[in-house]
């Protein structure tokens, strides 16, 4: 055994190592190093199969040359694509577009969007939570899809997702606040009416956002090229008992986001909605230890390491 002073500074030593940890932890300057190990885990895993039938139909760089029609689509043609998606009877669709004024191609252009909404009557529409703020204003704002476009749908909810620190996407919201209304997010929405149509998925979690169980990096998810699908060159039946999700994949369009798969933001916001709803349906969300018990491990490792 040591002599009795040295045991003492090794305690006292321990002692404000533990407090120092403790201290590092509720600042969140170890929340960097807590990321990146997260990130290495998922490394580490590699990829995994995805446990629902999500199929992506992908606004992709082949649909733009193969179209020839400039961003943002006319919307009638979106309408389109709904038909050909309701004809497969897919279990739901998520539009991941946003449609908050009138189209410039006019009236009738979103009618004929309306009405295929309607007519799908299964079709999760995107909002978008944005907030202003310049000192003497502030404003929330919604971005609902004007009147005639949302009336049909099955369900309208936040596309919102949740940056770290690091600017990665690794976490989503269940749940959106929008002028102390609680409006659930488009993976819970999505998650909901899927299972109302008869898909085996795990209850929703009572938190207010989750930890994404990627399944992997782009690609992980079945695509078809949007322009496939108007055109007739995929079978409706391609979308029968799947959620389908309608998206952006373009980096040209800039809806990429990093992720623990892809630390240069290349993962586009479409497939991180898939990544987020197979999480839900398989119920296999990762979760968080307390901040409690958090604190208690760094001051045990630091005082067990001093």
């Amino acid at each position: 055994m040591g002599h009795p002073s040295v045991r003492l500074r090794t305690l006292l030593a321990g002692l404000g190592a533990a407090a120092a940890a403790a201290a590092l932890t509720l600042a969140g300057a170890l929340e960097p190093a807590e990321l990146a190990a997260l990130d290495r885990l998922f490394e580490v895993r590699g990829a995994r199969r995805p446990v629902a039938p999500i199929v992506i139909v992908a606004i992709d760089e082949d649909s733009f040359d193969e179209l020839d029609i400039p961003w943002p689509f006319p919307r009638a043609l979106h309408g389109r694509l709904l038909d050909v998606l309701a004809a497969g009877r897919p279990l739901a669709v998520g539009l991941d577009i946003l449609f908050p004024e009138p189209s410039t191609r006019g009236p009738r252009d979103d009618r004929v969007l309306g009405e295929a909404v309607a007519r799908a009557g299964n079709v999760v529409l995107a909002a978008a939570r944005t907030d202003v703020s310049e000192g003497f204003y502030e404003k929330t704002d919604l971005n609902l899809p004007i009147p005639v476009i949302r009336q049909g749908a099955a369900a309208v909810a936040p596309i919102n997702l949740y940056k770290d620190a690091d600017a990665a996407v690794r976490r989503a919201p269940l749940h959106v606040e929008v002028a102390g209304e609680r409006l659930a997010g488009f993976d819970a929405a999505l998650h909901r009416l899927a299972a109302s149509a008869g898909a085996p998925a795990a209850p929703l979690p009572a938190a207010r956002e989750v930890l994404i169980n990627f399944r992997g990096g782009p690609g992980t998810f079945p695509r078809v090229p949007y322009h496939r699908v108007v055109s007739g060159g995929v079978a409706p039946e391609t979308f029968r008992g799947a959620i389908v999700l309608v998206g952006p994949t373009s980096e040209t369009l800039h809806d990429v986001f990093a992720t623990p798969f892809t630390r240069h933001g290349a993962m586009p916001g479409v497939e991180i909605h898939a990544n987020v709803l197979d999480t839900l349906i398989a119920g296999d969300v990762l979760r968080e230890l307390p901040r409690e018990v958090t604190l208690a491990l760094a001051a045990l490792a630091a005082l067990a390491g001093a």
